[in-house]
């Protein structure tokens, strides 16, 4: 007969199911499975040693005993599979640091391609279980989704499936992800074998402290998972006359002109595919100018007026301390633009990569300026609907091959205001704030005009004008004191007097950026001096070097009479 053990009480079982029991054929019997008529099937010697006599045992509910070798990596798997949470990955590697660095890759990988929803690791990691094996020389990965379990391959070869039901082989391809049956067995490139055995339960709690080195991240990531999800609920819950309002051509003053040529090459090719040239060339625009007169603002309108996906960067941005690293990012801007066409891409002080090409020039420059008119020149070959909008601040600093036509061609000069653009700036930064009825607005776009203020100049003037009014009502020493009300807001107003201190604040503020101005180009012409009076030194040098070589003796050719003067006489 069978025996089956349940959490500790014992029924005897026939193969009917039915209960039977026997006549004794063992004396000094302690403990029996009828205690008024004992049986010959089970003798409890020693307090807890069990024998079992005639008779098959199995033991179901409660965890196998380890070999003595201990668990093997199938049941290492399987028990931290038993205990493993949504949020919570299996690794399996040769050492942490390779299984961390082919994790990562792996990510890479998907990203690049567009079955990007397939990896069970694009999620949210809150804790790792690395299990280390030398005998494993690919990293593997183990993930539960609800109560099915997945295998990923992070690996470049190719590791095989055996299912337990139809006793076919699957092979899972580098990258991709496949569901475990109950019983099945992976073998791994090396003649590996992994067994699951669904009947075979490791001890989870032995694994965890023994086998496997735990990473937990939880307190890193829920933070983040809290503000994400915060930011994602306000998108949904946000006052819609509240939300900021995109910028347009009609919020960008005192630049019809450049507005005009945007227009014409981005805005009606985009909006019009008709009207685009046939050559597909002169995509590219580089606005060029002195600081704070709105180049990045524009780029920003052109794209929303467009509605075209639009992409902001700056020419630091994709620097990098790892070599090839930073061309891997230009490229990887332009393929990201490739798949979200018509796209606008940004490029904010493109002087930092695109400066010209000279012996003095250093190699990783060269690089990512050869890499970013490699990819405009593929762009136009490919016929790509991608534009790219570049600003600086000084073009006579940039490589001509760079505004060459076909690259950065068209040159928009983005320059300071006139008073009428002056106004029209003053007006567009004015709108919303708490001005006084009495405000004279025609003296105050001239004062900025006559201080030859920029865009940024001008919105800086009318939020120092707003903070002056807060400090000349009290509104700061309210807030000190504790006798602060709301409604002290609304009772704001802005007034001449108010403008009358930013004016001067704006004044302080040029100064000290003529000054840091002058401060640049002296260094600037101290290092264009030390380095013309290298070129001179080594110029110097060279010549001396040449005259020294000239001044050597050259050796006499022909008969020589002094040798042979004491054998004559």
């Amino acid at each position: 007969m069978n025996v089956t053990f349940r959490a500790g009480v014992i029924t005897p079982q026939t193969q009917d199911n039915q209960p039977k029991t026997t006549e004794s054929k063992t004396t000094n019997v302690t403990s029996t499975l009828n205690p008024t008529k004992p049986a010959d099937v089970l003798v409890d010697k020693n307090y807890g040693s069990l024998q079992v006599k005639h008779m098959k045992v199995a033991f179901k509910g409660l965890p196998a005993p380890l070999p003595k070798g201990g668990p093997s990596l199938g049941e290492k798997i399987t028990g931290l599979f038993d205990i493993l949470k949504s949020n919570e990955v299996i690794l399996v590697g040769k050492n942490m640091r390779n299984a961390f660095k082919d994790l990562e890759t792996h990510l890479d990988e998907i990203d690049k391609a567009k079955k990007k929803t397939l990896s069970p690791f694009r999620k949210v990691i809150k804790k790792i279980f690395f299990v280390e094996d030398k005998n494993i020389e690919h990293t593997m990965g183990f993930t539960k989704n609800g109560t099915d379990r997945e295998f990923t391959n992070m690996s470049s070869k190719i590791h095989f499936i055996n299912d337990a039901k139809t006793k076919e082989q699957y092979f899972i391809k580098p990258n991709d992800t496949i569901y475990l049956s109950p019983n099945d067995s992976l073998r791994t490139p090396e003649g590996n074998i992994l067994n699951f055995d669904a009947n075979t339960k490791s001890i989870p709690n032995k694994i965890k402290e023994e086998y496997a080195k735990i990473i937990d991240m939880t307190e890193e990531t829920e933070p983040t998972i809290k503000q994400i999800n915060k930011r994602n609920l306000k998108r949904y819950t946000a006052d819609p006359s509240k939300a900021k309002k995109a910028i347009m051509f009609s919020d960008v003053g005192g630049m019809n002109d450049a507005i005009q040529q945007m227009k014409e090459v981005i805005v009606y090719p985009i909006k019009h595919p008709e009207v685009k040239s046939p050559k597909n060339m002169n995509k590219a625009i580089l606005l060029e100018g002195p600081p704070g007169t709105g180049k990045s603002l524009l780029g920003e309108a052109t794209a929303n007026e467009s509605q075209a996906y639009y992409r902001y960067i700056k020419g630091s941005e994709l620097d990098s301390k790892f070599v090839g690293e930073s061309e891997a990012n230009v490229r990887a801007v332009v393929d990201e633009a490739r798949q979200n066409q018509p796209a606008i891409i940004f490029i904010d002080e493109i002087d930092a990569v695109a400066q010209k090409r000279d012996g003095n020039s250093d190699t990783y420059g060269k690089k990512v300026l050869n890499t970013w008119l490699a990819e405009i020149s593929e762009s136009e070959k490919r016929g790509d609907d991608i534009y790219f909008i570049a600003a600086t601040n000084n073009k006579n600093s940039l490589d001509p091959a760079m505004t060459r036509a076909g690259r950065f061609g068209q040159v928009i000069h983005v320059g300071l205001p006139d008073e009428n653009g002056v106004k029209q700036i003053f007006d567009i930064h004015r709108k919303g704030m708490p001005f006084d009825e009495k405000f004279n607005v025609e003296k105050y776009s001239k004062e900025l005009h006559k201080r030859k203020a920029s865009g940024s100049d001008i919105a800086s003037a009318v939020e120092d004008a707003e903070r002056f009014a807060k400090r000349r009502e009290g509104i700061y020493e309210k807030l000190d004191n504790g006798t602060y009300k709301p409604d002290d807001m609304k009772k704001l107003r802005i007034k001449d007097e108010d403008f009358d201190l930013a004016l001067v604040q704006l004044e302080n503020r040029k100064k000290l950026e003529a000054e840091q101005l002058k401060n640049n180009d002296l260094a600037s012409e101290i290092a264009e001096y030390r380095a013309l009076n290298k070129e001179r030194r080594e110029e110097i040098e060279k010549l001396k070097a040449q005259q020294t070589e000239r001044n050597k003796p050259r050796p006499q050719i022909g008969f020589n009479a002094d040798r042979y003067k004491d054998q004559r006489m």
